[in-house]
């Protein structure tokens, strides 16, 4: 499993979760250079359960960090709310047996798609009616 993988299912239990008292993310050393996930939740009883991931990463030197660009983002010109987290996870879990890449769109008449294509399919999801917001609004 690659680090892209080993971060995105960190992130997708800290989405999961019900509720977060704390994250702390640390460059840390193991066996090799880690980014490791504290994650603190509330339980049942009054004590909190600590839960630990780490992710092996690859440090570059100081010396290399000038050959390096940030990623080209496209503007973007609307946000919206998102359907909640309970409808998407099942659905978007399941598209990922279909194919390996999910296609996300948005609009601004507050229309959210996912869609994921294969040699045998193409299914897609329509999200309808959720809230925008004008493009830069904080909220």
């Amino acid at each position: 499993m690659n680090t892209d993988d080993n971060l995105a299912r960190t992130l997708s239990i800290l989405k999961s979760s019900a509720a977060v008292r704390s994250l702390k993310i640390k460059l840390t050393k193991k066996h090799s250079a880690c980014l490791t996930f504290e994650i603190e939740s509330p339980s049942q009883t009054s004590l909190s359960r600590l839960c630990t991931h780490d992710i092996p990463v690859t440090v570059l030197p100081r010396r290399l960090w000038a050959g390096l660009a940030e990623p080209r983002l496209p503007q973007f010109s609307v946000s919206l709310d998102l359907p909640a987290l309970r409808l998407l996870r099942p659905v978007v879990e399941r598209m990922r047996a279909i194919g390996p890449r999910l296609t996300v769109s948005a609009s601004r008449s507050g229309r959210f798609v996912l869609r994921v294509e294969s040699d045998q399919a193409v299914v897609a999801t329509h999200f309808g009616q959720l809230r925008t917001h004008p493009a830069g609004e904080d909220g």
